[in-house]
């Protein structure tokens, strides 16, 4: 007489388990594994340019119960961007072209910086960047430049430079976008490209560690407040002159000079950037408020 039964096996734990416990362990091995194919995918020379970041990342659970894993991930900064692609340019004997420019974003009417990155070996790709007037460490002294820093990043990223799986963003986008959020922007808050940022209770995202390990460093950034010098009426002329010039409407101009009160110095650069000099005033001088232009209908940014 022939008999069967039932045999039930216990419960295999793969990498693929949906307890915390697998969750965790199997988003600390995948970036990982991105850190090991970044620098082995990586030539030596620029492996200095590799950051491996450290974040705290939402890896499952649900809304009131999430699942948080510590991880690191790999950029690669600008500057290396810049170099890798110089250097293959450079052995190949093609050229390439890297421009920039400042332009309006048309909803919000914030300053944006573009870059045009043309190459003969990977095409064209354009990339924008904000301009924050208003944040904090590189961004207070020099927003201008760093928003040009970040397009050109993005543009080349765009073409397959530092790319490791990652995102586009560049190093110093993700750090920049944790130092901009600061400890009050809540666990886990997404990044740039994805990256996230950590909850407050070990710092901001801006923890680097040496893509050879060792111990963990923070980049020095001051956060003083820089105290701004009064705005000259030279900058108020400046300013109309080009509000004239691009026809802007009257509720505009009077919502844009509220948004960037108080930072004047970096308005300052963005006009000496956009071809207009504000150390200089226009023949017939405006009041420091703007002026209501009842006649134009549209913002023709």
């Amino acid at each position: 007489m022939n008999s069967s039964r039932t045999v039930e096996h216990p419960g295999h734990r793969n990498a693929f388990s949906r307890e915390p416990e697998g969750l965790v362990r199997t988003a600390k091995a995948h970036a990982e594994r991105l850190c090991e194919l970044a620098l082995a995918r990586t030539p030596p020379q620029y492996h200095s340019f590799v950051v491996l970041v450290e974040q705290r990342k939402k890896v499952g659970g649900t809304e009131a119960n999430p699942v948080w894993a510590e991880i690191r991930l790999p950029y690669l900064t600008v500057g290396g961007r810049v170099r890798m692609a110089i250097d293959e340019h450079e052995k190949a004997c093609k050229q390439l072209h890297i421009e920039t420019a400042f332009v309006m974003d048309p909803t919000t009417g914030q300053p944006l910086a573009r870059a045009t990155v043309r190459s003969e070996l990977r095409g064209t790709a354009v990339a924008h960047a904000r301009i924050f007037l208003n944040g904090g460490g590189a961004n207070r002294s020099n927003p201008v430049e760093t928003g040009e820093t970040s397009a050109i990043g993005r543009a080349l990223g765009f073409l397959g430079y530092g790319c490791f799986g990652t995102g586009i963003a560049s190093a110093e986008d993700v750090l920049r976008a944790a130092r901009l959020a600061g400890p009050a922007a809540g666990a886990g808050a997404e990044g740039p490209e994805g990256g996230n940022r950590d909850d407050g209770r070990k710092g901001p995202l801006g923890r680097t560690r040496p893509p050879n390990g060792g111990t963990t460093s923070r980049p020095s950034v001051a956060e003083t407040p820089v105290e701004m010098p009064p705005v000259p009426q030279a900058v108020f002329s400046a300013i109309n002159a080009l509000f004239d010039r691009q026809k802007t409407p009257g509720a505009r101009r009077v919502a844009l000079m509220k948004e960037y009160r108080g930072q004047e110095q970096g308005l300052v650069r963005f006009l000496e950037s956009s071809g207009m000099n504000p150390s200089k005033p226009t023949p017939e001088p405006t009041p420091a408020e703007p002026t209501m232009d009842a006649g134009a209908d549209e913002v023709p940014f």
